[in-house]
């Protein structure tokens, strides 16, 4: 029986079976942000299976989610390598309508509960990948595209179709390293202007830096 102070579940793979066997518990996973500092209210609840990919700094979380939902302003929004939605999911709970996306075909679904009152009718999830989806956008609009890709960074064809797609804002969230920078001059030659720089430190004494660069077309 389960019996460690604040775990709520264990589960277990074995080498030569496929599965996973769960041994007690339950294997989700929930946390609650507040997805804005000046109230208290709005408010998300986020659900995933224990083995889903997920930020790994949960007292940075809240912080960066806030950030990012303040510089996403009222109207569309597309929140492309969505994963469970952390971030189209809250600037939904905010109020402002959005288009949630998952480049992933995999069991890693966006929920959310707690708020869903908040959130239904605001948000759409699709499963695609980011260079089908955006291929399928008509280009201009006053759109906000949050980009969030994986630590192998965003490919040449996903960027080339964002470009193309043209949206009003940009905020993109990637993890920076020393040796590694994704291809932000791309975006600023395309008629992009950066707005601003912000690095939240979810890594501490590593070399890794999570980065949130936010770009406007004039």
């Amino acid at each position: 029986m389960l019996a460690a102070e604040g775990v709520t579940g264990l589960s277990a793979q074995v080498l030569d079976h496929r599965g996973v066997e769960q041994l007690s518990g339950v294997a989700v996973v929930s946390d609650v942000l507040r997805v804005s500092p000046r109230d208290d209210a709005i408010t998300l609840r986020l659900q995933r299976d224990g083995r889903a990919f997920f930020q790994g700094n949960r007292f940075l979380l809240e912080p960066l989610v806030q950030h990012v939902a303040a510089l996403v302003p009222d109207g569309p929004i597309v929140d492309l390598y969505a994963g469970v939605g952390l971030f189209g999911l809250s600037r939904a709970a905010a109020g402002s309508g959005g288009r949630s996306r998952s480049s992933k075909r995999s069991d890693q679904r966006p929920r959310s509960s707690g708020e869903r009152g908040a959130v239904r009718g605001r948000a759409r999830v699709e499963r695609s990948s980011v260079e089908d989806f955006v291929a399928r956008l008509s280009p201009g609009g006053d759109a906000t595209f949050i980009v969030d890709p994986p630590r192998t960074g965003i490919s040449k064809e996903a960027l080339g179709e964002i470009i193309r797609a043209r949206p009003k804002r940009l905020v993109y969230v990637f993890m920076r390293r020393r040796d590694a920078c994704p291809r932000l001059p791309h975006a600023v030659d395309a008629a992009y202007s950066l707005d601003g720089v912000t690095g939240f430190d979810l890594f501490p004494n590593t070399a890794h830096v999570e980065t949130v660069c936010t770009f406007h077309r004039p």
